[in-house]
């Protein structure tokens, strides 16, 4: 498990090496390179129930429209139990069921109009699963590790052309220089075809240069 691991986190390393050198490279050309990362959070439903969606990634376009994606997804599946503090006062309380830890590198295509974009990817990923089982009176936990085919569906939204960069939510422009680095939103459809199998839905949130400016 620590080997596979491993393995994803010497990926993202290398990810963002290439996002560096991509970035050295398009200074020197006076071209942007299509770089970015985001993070997102959703719902998500699978065999199991229903689960809680946060994931992040970083994602680089190249050639014309040629997408990678190194992505980690989190999801989080609970029980509903309820305590009777009296006749009249019944509490809810919510305990873990399961957690999913999700490391994946996709492959897709990306197109991008104007002030939007449309990927599509799938690729190959590692998931560490800790869940939980009614035996008898009390819940065991459990543990699964297996491989899976990751897919997801974007939309983006982002700036049509370069702007001054502006902080707190976009409210206060930095600096006098228009830059084509910025801020993205949108929604993903994900999910993975596996020994669990889920979809779920995410909105996006994101910052990178998110076409050739």
């Amino acid at each position: 498990t620590m080997k596979v691991k491993l393995f994803f986190l010497i990926l993202f390393a290398g990810f963002q090496v290439l996002a560096q050198d991509t970035l050295v490279n398009a200074s020197e050309s006076k071209t942007n390179p299509v770089i970015f990362t985001e993070v997102y959070f959703g719902g998500a439903g699978s065999d199991n129930g229903g689960l809680l969606l946060v994931g992040y990634n970083l994602n680089y376009q190249f050639r014309k429209n040629d997408l990678l994606t190194a992505r980690f997804n989190g999801l989080l599946g609970l029980y509903q139990n309820f305590i009777v503090v009296s006749p009249l006062l019944v509490l809810p309380v919510s305990e873990r069921k399961e957690i999913q830890k999700e490391f994946a590198l996709l492959y897709g295509k990306r197109w991008t109009i104007d002030n939007y974009s449309l990927s599509a990817s799938a690729g190959i990923s590692y998931t560490d699963r800790d869940y939980y089982e009614k035996v008898g009176g009390y819940y065991e936990e459990l543990n699964q590790n297996y491989f899976g085919v990751p897919v997801e569906i974007n939309i983006k939204l982002f700036k049509p052309h370069k702007k001054r960069f502006r902080a707190y939510y976009g409210l206060i422009p930095i600096g006098k220089k228009k830059v084509s680095f910025g801020r993205s939103v949108g929604f993903k459809i994900t999910g993975n075809l596996a020994k669990n199998n889920y979809v779920g839905l995410g909105f996006t949130y994101g910052f990178g240069w998110h076409k050739k400016y």
